[in-house]
Order: C-alpha cells, then sequence, then structure tokens
C-alpha cells in the first residue's frame, strides 16, 4: 500500500514573502507531522494597496485566487499525477498521516479530482466511502490535493469572469468535478488577524458546524494549548458580531490568507529552505504582477513578534468559546 508521500508526488505551501511569523509557525507544524514540502511565494496584492476594508479585500482575493492559479499550473508544467496544496495557516490534526495512509485506498477508489483535508462544507453530498464525502459545495483552499487532469477545469473556475461567478473562485463550482473531503477533518486554519479587514477573524466555527470539532481538539496539541491558554474574557464569535475587547469584530466570511507589512529589506536574507522558481512576469486578476526577483523569506522583526503575540492573545479565548458553544448546541 503506498504511503502518502509515493501516492501525493509533490506537496506545495503557499506563503508571502512578508508572513515570516506563519511560516515560522507551519514550518513546525508541517516538520513534526513529517510532512517535506516546497514553499510557493504568493503574488501580493497590487503594490501601494492599504490595508482596510472594500477594494481592498477584492484586491486580496484577486491575489489569493492568482497565487493558487499560478501554483496549480506550476503543478501541471511539472507534471505531478497528483499534488497537495496548504496555505501557511494550515493547522492539521496530530494523527493526519495515520488518517491519509487509512484514506488512500478510498481515494483510488473514488475517482476523485479534488480532495478536501478540510473545508467549509456547505452542502453534503453524503459518504462515498468510509472517510470520504461528496461535496457539493464547499469553501476554502487551507489543505486540499488535485489530480493532474483536474487542473485545466480548476483554473477555468479561476478564470472565469466575475458576473458569471455563483460563488467565490474558492467553490471550484464546476459540476464535472468530483470534489471530496475527509471524515473526520484533518485540517483547519488558526484564527488570525486579518489585515484586508482590520480585524480576527475565526473560522473554527465554520468548520465545526458540519464536522466533530470536539474530535478535533482532542487528536490536535497545538489547537489546545491555544484553547487552555485563554484568558476567559468574553470575546466574540463570528455568528454573534459582538465587538471584542480590542474593539474589532469576527465576520466569519470568506477571506484570502491576510497578509504583513513587508520587513525591513535590510534585515532580510534566505534561510535555506526549499523554493519554487520565481513566478513569470503575469498580471493577475487584481492587476498585480510578479516581479521574477529571487525569492527569500524576510526575517521576522521584533515589531512583528510583538503584534503577532497580542493577536493570538486575542484569539485564544475564541477557539475555546467555539468549541464551548457547540458543546452547549449539542446539548
Amino acid at each position: 500500500m503506498a504511503t502518502p508521500r509515493e501516492y501525493f508526488a509533490h506537496a506545495y505551501l503557499i506563503n508571502l514573502d512578508s508572513d515570516s511569523d506563519r511560516m515560522s509557525r507551519v514550518s513546525t507544524r508541517l516538520t513534526r507531522l513529517g510532512i517535506p514540502f516546497e514553499r510557493f511565494p504568493a503574488l501580493p496584492p497590487p503594490e501601494g494597496t492599504a490595508t482596510g476594508a472594500g477594494s481592498v479585500g477584492k484586491a486580496s482575493l484577486g491575489a489569493c485566487a492568482a497565487s493558487h492559479r499560478a501554483l496549480l499550473q506550476l503543478i501541471a508544467d511539472r507534471g505531478h499525477e497528483r499534488a497537495i496544496i496548504f496555505e501557511d495557516d494550515v493547522v492539521l490534526r496530530d494523527d493526519a498521516g495515520e488518517w491519509m495512509e487509512r484514506m488512500i485506498p478510498q481515494l483510488r477508489a473514488a475517482a476523485w479530482d479534488v480532495f478536501y483535508l478540510g473545508l467549509h462544507l456547505m452542502e453534503d453530498g453524503g459518504a462515498i466511502t468510509e472517510n470520504l464525502g461528496r461535496v457539493r459545495r464547499g469553501h476554502h483552499l487551507h489543505a486540499y490535493a488535485v489530480t493532474a487532469a483536474a487542473i485545466p477545469k480548476l483554473i477555468a473556475c479561476i478564470d472565469r469572469p466575475a458576473g458569471e461567478c455563483r460563488y467565490l473562485f474558492d467553490a471550484f463550482d464546476d459540476p464535472t468535478l468530483m470534489k471530496v473531503y475527509a471524515r473526520p477533518i484533518l485540517a483547519v486554519q488558526e484564527p488570525n488577524f486579518s489585515h484586508t479587514k482590520g480585524r480576527m477573524t475565526n473560522r473554527l466555527p465554520e468548520y465545526f458546524e458540519k464536522f466533530d470539532g470536539e474530535d478535533f481538539l482532542e487528536h490536535c496539541a497545538e489547537l489546545r494549548g491555544i484553547c487552555s491558554q485563554s484568558d476567559g474574557r468574553q470575546e466574540c464569535l463570528p455568528h454573534l458580531g459582538h465587538a471584542n475587547a480590542a474593539g474589532s469584530q469576527f465576520d466569519g466570511g470568506q477571506e484570502c490568507p491576510p497578509h504583513q507589512k513587508p520587513a525591513d529589506a535590510a534585515g532580510s536574507g534566505p534561510d535555506g529552505r526549499q523554493e519554487c522558481p520565481p513566478h513569470s512576469a503575469r498580471s493577475n486578476a487584481a492587476g498585480s504582477q510578479s516581479d521574477g526577483r529571487q525569492e527569500c523569506l524576510p526575517h521576522p522583526s521584533p515589531i512583528n513578534a510583538a503584534r503577532q503575540t497580542g493577536r493570538r492573545a486575542n484569539v485564544e479565548a475564541n477557539a475555546k468559546l467555539a468549541l464551548a458553544h457547540q458543546r452547549a448546541g449539542r446539548g
């Protein structure tokens, strides 16, 4: 029986050059789980775009779509039969590798196009095997696998004009695609600060609406750690809309991974991690371009580290409250 590393030809991680804090955290996570990966430098929003709402969110969404499109094209160009794509805020359960080994024979029998290790499942198509379900509609691309045969259709979904789309690009809205999800859910996104909206975003209730949050927490030491460090402050949940202690609000809506301001160029430098070749100059949907420069990760600055500490403090209580809300709902 093939191992996950044998079945999936390669794993890629999408990460903005400016998100060195996220890169550090996700590298630790994936290394701990024994998942080798290649960093793929994400395309940023257009230069000079300030953080905020409205058109800025659209610009970031366009850059996010362009990044996934560019990576899908690279996977096709390299001839991978199958590949896994992670975003840099992914959090996997500790036994994800064991579950993947169990699911590979089921994937072989499913003739799948897209396999979600985790997603916001909007419309469930029902179980197709013991540990796989059919996706009728779902969102979020923090952890998914693709087949070579599906890539042209996925790129076509991203390229579709906005006026012809029922949903955001991450739904891959094509009824001919065989989209499947893992049962149990293997990956979620960490609660984090959204620079595009200027407030914290916690998607855990979206994932745990259809999947077992208690089980995920039991098998994810990192998420348990975030919950156990909660200081007990009353903070908002995405569906309640109350302002939190810092005055920001969660909206629970679909967003691309947030981006941070670039670190000081004088303090940046390569860290020895394997990376994809720089993008060719191609305008993305938002009008931004890759400039083809040699990609390297900036070192985290003390200011960024302090900001991250504050953000984590704000979200720790929310992860615990999201699960408490789920428990109350079951009661």
